[in-house]
This record gives C-alpha cells, sequence and structure tokens, in this order.
C-alpha cells in the first residue's frame, strides 16, 4: 500500500484483508487503511458489491493535528457512513467525467469533506458524545426538521413525509 486510502461500499458484500485483520464490508460502510498495510477485497460469491476505492497523500499540515493522529493511531477500521460519503462520492466521479478548469480545486474540496467525514464518523463511533439534555434534544429535533425541509422543500408534499421520514 503505497498511500492511504478510504473504501466506500455503495452495495454488495465483501470481506477486506488487512494485515492480520479481516472485516466484512457491506454498502453503506467505509473501511480506511493507512498507507503500508497489506490488503485485498474478496467479494463474496453471488454479491454485486459496488465500491469507490479513494487513495491519497496528504500534504503536511493539511488537515489538523488530531485528525493526523487519530489517523496514525490506526492502521485501518471500519465504520457506518452517516450518509455523507453516498452524497460526497458521486460528485467525486462526476468531476473526474466533466474535468475542466475548476476541477482540481473541486475534487480536493470534496476529498478534504471525505477525509473530514470519515474522521467525524470514526471519532463518534470510538468516542460517543455525551447524551444530551431535554432542552438539547427539542432544539436538536427542530434542527434536524428544519434541516430536512430545507433540504427537500421540491419534493415535500404532505407534512406526514417529513414525520415519516425523520422517525416522529
Amino acid at each position: 500500500q503505497f498511500c492511504d486510502e478510504i473504501t466506500y461500499a455503495i452495495s454488495g458484500k465483501a470481506r477486506i484483508y488487512a494485515d492480520d485483520t479481516i472485516t466484512d464490508i457491506t454498502g453503506g460502510q467505509i473501511h480506511y487503511i493507512r498507507k503500508g498495510c497489506n490488503h485485498k477485497i474478496e467479494v463474496y460469491p453471488d454479491e454485486d458489491f459496488r465500491y469507490i476505492c479513494i487513495g491519497y497523500t496528504l500534504k503536511e499540515n493539511s488537515m489538523p493535528s488530531a485528525f493526523h493522529a487519530f489517523m496514525q493511531e490506526r492502521k485501518h477500521f471500519t465504520v457506518q457512513d452517516n450518509a455523507v460519503l453516498q452524497k460526497l462520492c458521486p460528485l467525486l466521479v462526476d468531476e473526474f467525467y466533466t474535468w475542466d478548469d475548476w476541477s482540481n480545486d473541486v475534487v480536493t474540496g470534496y476529498l478534504y469533506q471525505i477525509l473530514i467525514a470519515t474522521f467525524r464518523t470514526a471519532t463518534a463511533t470510538i468516542h460517543p458524545q455525551k447524551s444530551r439534555s431535554d432542552s438539547e434534544k427539542a432544539n436538536f429535533t427542530v434542527y434536524r426538521a428544519l434541516r430536512y425541509i430545507d433540504k427537500n422543500f421540491l419534493h415535500i408534499e404532505k407534512i406526514k413525509e417529513i414525520s415519516r421520514d425523520l422517525s416522529y
């Protein structure tokens, strides 16, 4: 492995061998592997495993020190995507097909977003946040509903859709 690598599983199921560890990965999961680790992906029979593999090397001081420290402490890990990579990865791939004068900057921006999203997801899984107070939960619920409406206002036909999609 000549660079750090993030694999985003779009669908299906596979087994990832990383050094002496075997991990199953399914659609919607992210697998990180650090430079220098031996690895391979083996697809389960009859599985339509689709994935995006992103290899990268960061410039010095291009990310916060907490990011570098966290990633250097781990040779590899697998976490569940919180739907951020599901949205960013197709945008990244599309940019390669529509390459123009702006594409280098756009690709760099998407890569940084993907790295930060992976870091946030992994640290939240390993170091969960403390539980929120009742007023914080209420504020979060309102914020979540407003955010949902803002993102989907063109497609919402009934208020029931909002409560259904947000499980309220």
